[in-house]
Parts: structure tokens; C-alpha cells; sequence
């Protein structure tokens, strides 16, 4: 058996790092459908309807087809529960997507958004004082929305809180906060 030239060794090593790379982008490529595009992902930004419909939105460039454009471009509609309405039109949910939703079933993300700055954690202290509190929504409209700061909605906590009726009960994360 004739030595390796360097020559062959340069070629398996070029061979190497091409796999690498290849492993590299295709084991950030699943979890970039769930973070892109950063800083508002189209997973962290879908509506509550939607999920509460067994639906979940994702990344995805370039999007073609059914469930695309969702909301804005390159989201992609998809299922989480194989129930969901529409589902033989969509595709399934990529894993990052289904895992995040098993978590938002324990953790509201109502409370939770937008990041860094979520609408129940900026809620003023007389707001709070008054039994109101303040939730994320996307979209919203109406009635005490836009408490703030954009999609932050004015809710109720005390049923004899001023103005009740004009809006909507707080979910229980905003409570528990």
C-alpha cells in the first residue's frame, strides 16, 4: 500500500471540513425556523387563536405554498395537533415549534411577551393598584389596547377594578405575576 501523499491528505481533510460545515447548517438550520427572524420570531409572534387552534407558525426562506406568508413573510402556518383545522393543507410543525408550544401549555406566554420588556412586567404600580393588570397580544384590537406600549393589552384582575366592562378579564399568569 502506497503512503499518502499530502496532496490526499489535504483532500480528506477538505472532505472533512465540508461535512462538518454540512452538519453544522443542518443542525442550526431546525432551530433557526424557530428564532428567525431574530428578535421577533414568526414562532414567538404567532397568535394566541392560532395556537389555541392546535396551529404553530415558523421561518422558513423561501416559502412557498399553502400556510405561507402567514402574518408576514417567510412565516409559515403548520400543525401541532394532528386535530387542527386545515392540517391536510399545512405541514406538520418542526420540533422546535412543537417543543415551545408543550411549553407555553405551563408558561402563558401572554405574560411573557415581547422579550426583555414583557407587557405584565412594565405594568405600572397604580395600574396594578387599581386591580388591573396588562397582557401581551398580536394582534389586538380594541379596548385597551395598546396600554403603553404596541399589542400590550389593559385587562381586569378585581372584578370591581374601574372600567371592567370595557375590558377583557386578565389571563391567570398576569395574576400570579
Amino acid at each position: 500500500m502506497a503512503p499518502k501523499t499530502i496532496s490526499n491528505h489535504l483532500l480528506d481533510v477538505s472532505v472533512l471540513l465540508v461535512f462538518a460545515i454540512v452538519l453544522v447548517v443542518s443542525a442550526t438550520s431546525e432551530q433557526d425556523k424557530c428564532l428567525k427572524p431574530y428578535g421577533d420570531s414568526c414562532t414567538d409572534s404567532t397568535p394566541m387563536p392560532t395556537r389555541a387552534e392546535g396551529l404553530g407558525v415558523y421561518y422558513e426562506e423561501p416559502c412557498y405554498g399553502v400556510g405561507c406568508g402567514f402574518f408576514r413573510p417567510y412565516c409559515r402556518l403548520c400543525w401541532i395537533d394532528p386535530k387542527a383545522p386545515g392540517r391536510m393543507d399545512r405541514p406538520q410543525c418542526p420540533q422546535c415549534v412543537i417543543d415551545r408550544e408543550r411549553r407555553t401549555d405551563t408558561q402563558d406566554l401572554r405574560c411573557k411577551l415581547p422579550p426583555g420588556n414583557s407587557c405584565t412586567s412594565g405594568t405600572p404600580k397604580n395600574t396594578k393598584k387599581e386591580g388591573l393588570g396588562v397582557y401581551y397580544e398580536n394582534p389586538c384590537h380594541g379596548a385597551g389596547c395598546g396600554f403603553f406600549q404596541p399589542y400590550c393589552r389593559l385587562c381586569w384582575i378585581d372584578p370591581k377594578a374601574p372600567g371592567r366592562m370595557d375590558r377583557p378579564q386578565c389571563p391567570k399568569c398576569v395574576a400570579s405575576f
